[in-house]
C-alpha cells in the first residue's frame, strides 16, 4: 500500500512565523530602503536574496513562499536589467508579502 502525500515533506521545517516572521519584516524594510532611492542600490540586492531564501524555509504556507519567489525573481531581472518597472514590481509583491504575514 503507498504511503500517502506529505504536504509538508517538501519544506524542512515546520511553520515558524515567531522565527521567520521577524526576520522576513527586516529584510522588507531592507529591501524597500534598498529599491526607495532614485538610484536604486543594486549591491544590497544579493544579499538580501539569499537571506530571503534562507528565510522562506521557515513558512509552510504555499502562497507565502511562491509570493516570496516571485520576488525573488524579481530581484534577479532588476539586477541584471534595472528597470523602474521592475522596482514597482518588487514593491507591490513585498506589500502583499506583508499582507500575508498578517494573516498567519
Amino acid at each position: 500500500m503507498a504511503q500517502p502525500k506529505d504536504p509538508f515533506h517538501v519544506r524542512p521545517f515546520p511553520q515558524q512565523p515567531h522565527r521567520g516572521g521577524k526576520e522576513l519584516n527586516t529584510i522588507l524594510d531592507e529591501l524597500e530602503k534598498a529599491l526607495g532611492s532614485d538610484l536604486p542600490n543594486l549591491e544590497l540586492l544579493g544579499p538580501l536574496q539569499e537571506r530571503l531564501h534562507t528565510t522562506a524555509n521557515h513558512f509552510n504556507d504555499d502562497k507565502l513562499v511562491n509570493l516570496l519567489r516571485t520576488v525573488s525573481a524579481s530581484i534577479d531581472a532588476m539586477r541584471s536589467h534595472p528597470s523602474s518597472e521592475t522596482a514597482k514590481e518588487i514593491a507591490l509583491n513585498v506589500l502583499k508579502v506583508r499582507v500575508l504575514l498578517k494573516h498567519l
